[in-house]
């Protein structure tokens, strides 16, 4: 008997090919079986059945767990003062206090974007994947504030088709009526150098920001 995809599954599945690159086992069970007795445990079964239709891949890796962010490291608006990016970096790189975990993680499959659309079947490196699993909790939480953030949100990979060669932020959102109305970036451990460069970006494409 043939499987069927839920409206939850093809809200997973459509934010790893389009919104996010990855995203943990936790963040799954906590963003869409949320409302469950046991999310962790009702994702775990659904990703396995999704995972044995070929649409997602699941890997355990050491990375770094998430940090707070509980505020956004720098916000820019057009018109508004440069932030001192020195400093900006200064709390960027400093931040890294916590040893690796091994940590459940899950990709879309290169199955899954045939059908969705979008990317799959990339599996990066250990610190790419700590970058995004923090980019895919900045984009659980806006979720979880407003709901339109599901269509609004444009990820990294969908901006960079026609990027013509330019680093883009990880993502995207706008506003109704479809303009670009917030970058949202993970710094990371950005330099001044980078934090420069990422506000020099958004200045020329006037641009609001915020640098997690």
């Amino acid at each position: 008997m043939k499987t069927a995809l839920t409206e939850r599954d093809k809200d997973l599945l459509k934010t790893l090919t389009h919104r996010v690159r990855v995203a943990t086992a936790e963040q799954i069970g906590r963003g869409w079986w949320g409302g469950c007795r046991e999310p962790g445990r009702s994702a775990l079964e659904r990703v396995r059945t999704l995972q044995k239709m070929g649409l997602v891949e699941r890997h355990r890796v050491n990375i770094h767990p998430l940090l707070r962010m509980e505020k956004a490291e720098a916000c820019w608006s057009p018109g508004q003062p440069r932030p001192d990016f020195g400093a900006v970096a200064y709390r960027l790189r400093t931040r890294w206090t916590r040893s690796l975990k091994l940590t459940a993680v899950v990709i879309a499959s290169k199955r899954a974007a045939n059908v969705f659309g979008g990317f799959g079947g990339k599996f990066k490196h250990r610190t790419q994947l700590t970058h995004d699993t923090h980019v895919a909790e900045l984009y659980l939480r806006r979720v979880a504030m407003d709901s339109t953030v599901r269509e609004r949100w444009i990820g990294e990979e969908i901006l960079g088709e026609d990027s013509r060669g330019e680093k883009v932020p990880d993502a995207l959102l706008k506003n109704g009526v479809g303009q670009a109305d917030l970058v949202i970036d993970f710094g990371g451990s950005y330099d001044k150098r980078r934090v420069q460069l990422f506000h020099s970006y958004c200045e020329k494409n006037e641009v609001a920001y915020e640098l997690w």
